[in-house]
């Protein structure tokens, strides 16, 4: 769902200069283990976000939890793509540190 987020983003990129997006990923080998599309769709994102920056060449434990939690902290605006009804510590996180998250909500 992160990777749809950041996909919507990149699209408006094209519309608003001012946009950014900064991909704090938590290891070079997180879509090791995906799907083929997704893969495509997630080196696709990479080549048109702004920034990449990875915390781990390898997984650790936790790297997920850590990486979001981080750019949160480097965040003004949230947007989070979850299932309705559906809530995540890192969004909790977030409200706590008075961040604007602008929910999409997918079935």
């Amino acid at each position: 769902m992160e990777l749809w987020g950041a996909e919507i983003v990149t699209a408006q990129m094209s519309f608003d200069s001012e946009i950014e997006l900064d991909c704090l990923l938590s290891s070079e080998e997180q879509p090791v283990k995906w799907c083929l599309d997704n893969q495509e769709l997630y080196f696709k994102v990479l080549e048109d976000c702004s920034k990449v920056k990875y915390l781990h060449a390898h997984p650790v434990p936790d790297c997920l939890e850590i990486s979001r939690k981080k750019l949160i902290d480097l965040s003004t605006n949230i947007i989070a793509v979850v299932p309705k009804g559906k809530t995540y510590p890192e969004l909790e996180y977030a409200k706590e540190k008075g961040r604007e998250i602008i929910y999409l909500y997918v079935d």
